[in-house]
């Protein structure tokens, strides 16, 4: 650690925003999906002893639906306090020095972004490879106001594989969503969210990133995969570099990564090897030998599944599961792949799939007539093209209002007729994407408890329950008196970055500045 920060020369200063991967963890399930506290622990002691004045202040969300103080408290390590308490001890351990306030209880502003040009409305419903480069997706986004006034912002990213994110979970990836409110982690989640995520770096570019490769968690779901030995931590004053060099490290081409290729096009920073100094006592080439030995990469499509499946066990997936339109993979189809990895990442579930009852399931617009009675419709552009091939879609059962918002989605289970002929019952997910919550539940109920995945997280535990609670309260009373608005632009920490200076100052404000300069 010690040796990677003399490297990397950071220059913080008074307030520190950080940010670690607490996204879910689970003691069996999901045991290399966070980032290790002891880690950050000692990273810390690292960072204090090279500047004794810093307070840190740890903020961030946790996956859609859950609290982040109760899942940064189920990050546990595996002694002392932070067996105990997970993330929650270092306030004890570092006191006066750390604090944990994430992002859904605490106060919030509402950034006005301006590196860009902000995107129509008619620009939203299109392709994102039709759109220029520099449109942004986001025109004001609301995140902790701790952003605002902090002097530099250090991420914890937990180096693994993602089929959400273009193969890699890094640190663009981890500060894109990881500050967002739960309401806005879906917005922009099926068409736009290389560029959302992008967006983000206008008020998170980090200053220094400290990343967890000592175990890595590779080939499968991004909270269920398996965690492979790699003894690795990578340091680095620039996320957009540390993620190109780590994606190379598991095997992947920086360049077939969307939220990679936009940064760097975008100046935040360079993906190229050349323009990226590389130091440390391991030879990166031997290390990316020893992450092959791993297995097979994820990515790919979720209709190629099957392949996959019936390579490995042997036995074809009972699911005949068809994609159609334009793939996104963090979309319906990369929600569905992902939530399928997390039963096919565990022995004894992944043996429960070749039991699974047979169906047709459909991502997207699809054309093709399904070859099962049974059916299940991921996603509205799934609902809507399956409606137009039927005759009628009779609603049989359908979730209470309160039942959806807790799920973030909802499902429902018809009786249909196709054109021509064919009938028999459909469950009907809806959503642009559909929750993960939504998708588990769907399967459960709807196979009459045949297809249960290893992680439903729809319905909290009372333990749970309370932390949201708390977490509700806290909000409200912190932003009792509205949401402030503020100007990205004007952030001190980063008015002198390069993609700031190249942006220059909004069109929209060229007015008031002449006026200013004038008087």
């Amino acid at each position: 650690m010690s040796r990677g920060l003399r490297f990397v020369a950071p220059s913080l200063r008074g307030n520190v925003v950080a940010k670690a991967n607490w996204l879910l963890s689970h003691r069996r399930f999901a045991t290399a999906s966070s980032t290790r506290p002891e880690l950050v622990a000692g990273a810390l002691e690292a960072l204090f002893a090279r500047q004794s004045q810093l307070r840190v202040l740890f903020s961030g969300s946790a996956a859609l639906g859950c609290s982040a103080r109760h899942q940064a408290r189920r990050a546990r390590g595996r002694v002392g306090p932070l067996a105990r308490e997970g993330y929650l001890a270092l306030e004890a351990m570092f006191r006066g020095q750390v604090t944990v306030r994430p992002t859904d209880e605490a106060q919030l502003y509402r950034y006005q972004l301006s590196v860009g040009r902000r995107m129509s409305r008619e620009q939203r419903d299109l392709l994102d490879a039709e759109l220029d480069v520099d449109l942004r997706y986001w025109d004001r986004v609301v995140a902790g106001y701790e952003l605002y006034h902090a002097d530099a912002v250090v991420l914890f990213p937990k180096l693994k594989t993602s089929v959400l994110a273009g193969g890699l979970c890094g640190a663009v990836d981890l500060q894109g969503v990881g500050f967002l409110r739960g309401v806005d982690r879906l917005d922009g989640h099926n068409r736009h969210n290389a560029r959302r995520v992008v967006d983000m770096l206008e008020v998170t570019d980090p200053d220094l990133v400290i990343t967890d490769a000592i175990e890595v968690g590779f080939g499968g779901g991004t909270m269920t995969q398996s965690g492979h030995h790699l003894g690795l931590l990578v340091v680095a004053d620039n996320a957009v570099a540390h993620d190109a060099v780590c994606a190379r490290l598991l095997g992947l081409d920086p360049q077939q990564n969307p939220q990679l290729r936009l940064a760097a096009e975008r100046g935040f920073g360079s993906i190229e090897e050349a323009d990226i100094e590389i130091g440390g006592d391991v030879d990166l080439q031997r290390a990316a030998l020893q992450v092959v030995g791993f297995g097979p990469h994820v990515v790919g499509r979720v209709d190629d599944f099957s392949k996959r499946f019936e390579r490995y066990c042997g036995a074809a997936l009972p699911l005949d599961i068809h994609c159609g339109g334009f793939y996104e993979e963090a979309a319906g189809a990369g929600v569905l792949l992902d939530w399928l990895y997390s039963s096919f990442d565990h022995p004894r579930f992944r043996e429960r799939m070749k039991r699974w009852p047979r169906c047709s399931v459909f991502v997207g617009e699809v054309q093709e007539r399904p070859r099962n009675e049974r059916i299940y419709l991921v996603g509205d552009r799934a609902i809507a093209s399956f409606a137009a091939q039927t005759d009628f879609m009779q609603p049989a059962l359908k979730l209470p209002l309160f039942i959806q918002r807790q799920l973030a989605g909802s499902f429902g289970l018809y009786r249909y007729r196709l054109k021509g002929g064919g009938r028999g019952w459909v469950t009907a997910i809806s959503g642009n994407p559909p929750s993960r919550q939504a998708i588990s539940w769907a399967f459960l109920l709807g196979s009459l408890g045949r297809i249960s995945p290893p992680l439903l997280g729809a319905l909290p535990s009372p333990v749970e329950a309370c932390y949201q609670l708390f977490a509700r309260l806290l909000s409200k009373r912190r932003n009792r008196h509205g949401i402030r608005l503020v100007h990205a632009r004007k952030m001190a920490r980063t008015l002198r970055r390069p993609w700031r200076l190249g942006a220059g100052a909004p069109v929209s404000l060229a007015l008031r500045d002449d006026l200013e300069q004038g008087n």
